[in-house]
This record gives C-alpha cells, sequence and structure tokens, in this order.
C-alpha cells in the first residue's frame, strides 16, 4: 500500500490530530437573516480511508457481496452496504425463484448471515422452495409427494447441509416498514445480518390508511432504503410489474421500467433497479416460433456503474435461473 501511495504521488501521512477544516453556508436559512456557518471537520484519517478504499479495489473481484452470477456481479461490482436493490418482474415470471438462487448462493454457499422477510410466501412455504431448490428437485413431483428414492437422498443431503447456516427467516404477512426496520436491526444486534431480503414491496402496509398507492410505494421504498442505509447492509426488494400493460400490447418481447406503474416512484430511492424477463413469458406460440430456455437480467439503474443485461437459463421444472455456460 505505501508503494501505491508513493507511486501516485501521496505520501504516507503523519495524521496524529490533523484536520482539514471546511465551512460551509447553510442553506437553509431564513429570508433576510445572515448566513449561518457551520463547520465540517474531515480528519486526514477519513481521507487516508477513502484512498484506501480506492486502492483496495484494484485487488478485489467484487466489492459487495456475491448474487452467484458472475456476469451480474462484474456489472454491480456485487451488491454493497446501504444500497437498495429493486428486483421487479411480471406476475409468474420467476423472481422468486431468482431470489431463491441468491439467498442460496450467499447463506448456503458464502455463510453470509442472511435475513428474509417472505410476506409472498409462509415460513413453511419458503424453506420447502429453498430446500427442493438446493436439491434440484422438480417442485411439481415434490407436490404430489412422487419423489424417487435418490431424489429423497438429495433432500435429505440438502437439509443436512442448511442445518446450521446463518438463515433466518420471517413469515409475517402485511408488515408495515417500522415493523420491518424494528425486527431487523433486532436480527442486526443479535446474529450480525449481512444481507436482508424483502418478497415483497406490493405486499407491505404503511400505517397511514389514507395514502393513495403512488403515495404508498414511495413512503414503502423511503423508508426501506433508509434502513439499508441504518443498517449499512445491502437490501434486495422483490416487486410486481403491472401485467395490465403488456396484454394491451400483443407486440410486446420484453419487460419495461415503465411497467412499474404506480410503483415508478420508487426508481428515486432505489440504488440499482432490476428486470426479470424471459423470452417465452412474452411470446405467444406461433409458426415461426419455438419455446427456448433463455432469459435475463435487465440491469436499468445503475447508480456506482453501467447498466447492461445479463444472460441466463431458465429451468421450468426447477423454477430456478442459472448462469449460461
Amino acid at each position: 500500500m505505501r508503494m501505491a501511495r508513493r507511486w501516485i504521488g501521496i505520501p504516507y501521512p503523519d495524521y496524529k490530530n490533523s484536520v482539514v477544516e471546511i465551512e460551509t453556508n447553510d442553506i437553509r436559512r431564513e429570508p433576510g437573516k445572515n448566513f449561518m456557518k457551520c463547520s465540517i471537520t474531515v480528519t486526514k484519517q477519513d481521507i487516508q480511508q477513502a484512498l484506501e478504499n480506492i486502492l483496495a479495489r484494484g485487488t478485489q473481484t467484487s466489492a459487495g457481496l456475491p448474487t452467484g452470477s458472475k456476469r451480474l456481479d462484474r456489472i454491480l461490482e456485487g451488491m454493497h452496504k446501504g444500497q437498495l436493490i429493486i428486483l421487479a418482474g411480471h406476475p409468474g415470471i420467476g423472481t422468486t425463484g431468482l431470489m431463491l438462487s441468491i439467498v442460496g448462493h450467499m447463506c448456503l454457499s458464502n455463510n453470509i448471515p442472511t435475513a428474509v422477510f417472505t410476506l409472498d410466501l409462509s415460513r413453511e412455504q419458503f424453506l420447502e422452495r429453498i430446500l427442493l431448490s438446493q436439491a434440484r428437485i422438480d417442485l411439481c413431483k415434490a407436490r404430489k409427494g412422487n419423489l424417487e428414492t435418490s431424489q429423497l437422498e438429495r433432500l435429505q443431503q440438502a437439509a443436512t447441509a442448511m442445518s446450521g447456516k446463518p438463515i433466518y427467516i420471517d413469515g409475517t404477512a402485511r408488515l408495515t416498514p417500522e415493523e420491518l426496520t424494528a425486527k431487523a436491526i433486532d436480527l442486526r444486534d443479535k446474529h450480525g445480518i449481512e444481507c436482508l431480503i424483502i418478497d415483497s414491496l406490493d405486499k407491505m402496509l404503511s400505517r397511514d390508511s389514507r395514502l393513495l398507492h403512488r403515495e404508498l410505494f414511495a413512503d414503502i421504498s423511503e423508508k426501506v432504503r433508509d434502513l439499508a442505509l441504518r443498517l449499512t447492509v445491502p437490501v434486495m426488494m422483490l416487486c410486481d410489474l403491472d401485467f395490465d400493460l403488456i396484454l394491451s400490447d400483443e407486440h410486446r418481447r420484453e419487460p419495461k421500467l415503465t411497467d412499474l406503474g404506480e410503483r415508478l416512484i420508487i426508481e428515486r430511492y432505489a440504488n440499482v433497479i432490476l428486470l426479470l424477463d424471459r423470452e417465452k413469458y412474452y411470446r405467444l406460440p406461433d409458426d415461426n416460433y419455438e419455446p427456448n430456455d433463455r432469459a435475463r437480467i435487465m440491469i436499468v439503474k445503475n447508480d456506482k456503474g453501467p447498466k447492461g443485461e445479463v444472460g441466463l437459463r431458465y429451468n421450468d421444472k426447477l423454477s430456478l435461473f442459472e448462469e449460461l455456460g
């Protein structure tokens, strides 16, 4: 690190008791009154820490938590502390399946303490889904109880591997942001969670019943964003896209940001917005089209870097998304 400092011309500082003083004007003054002076103190330790953060990135493959998709992590540089990440898709396209893959990779493969607030599924249903996904078992067969011996063995192995992993699941339905905040802070203090998953925005409530839909989504999104900053962990929140908007467009081939409808206000608060696309979902069968397993994550907002897309393969039987080889 000392060599890096010399190379860019910054000496190794002796920053004992040294500060940089910056004066700014308080713009929230009342008309006709003098500027109020405030002093913001920046220590050389702060400057040195910022420098080391920049230099350290050259030795890291990802600055944030991994999602399990190397291509997605390359663009986003992982999921960062304090970020609000929105994962949105039309009903039935598989956002919960993608979320399960991310949770499995972070918590079960990398032992990253993760809290999941599953407002869409019960706690028992969520546990079944993640066990089946880890065991790679057909959901329809599992629901009917038609499992072969080899599948039962894989399921038992998945259950054994999952035991003791740092995953915390809350299945409380219709949470308010205030209730979510209290629960999340408690989990952080007791278990040191490093990531928070919420499924989903559409299932949350506000204490103010007078809010219209757009105001409700704004209120929830702002408070969830503040929670991410308060906990200094990445928060991923799932969100539905409006189905009515694609019914009116017979030529539609992909999701759009405007499909958020009244939820579009969340763009103001989100750091990253991901749209889930499956070609088969939008295409009507015809003589010129054969259904396939192609899917992608569309990165339509990324305040830390470029937008783009990541190709995936959708396994219909397992309801899981897999990275292309």
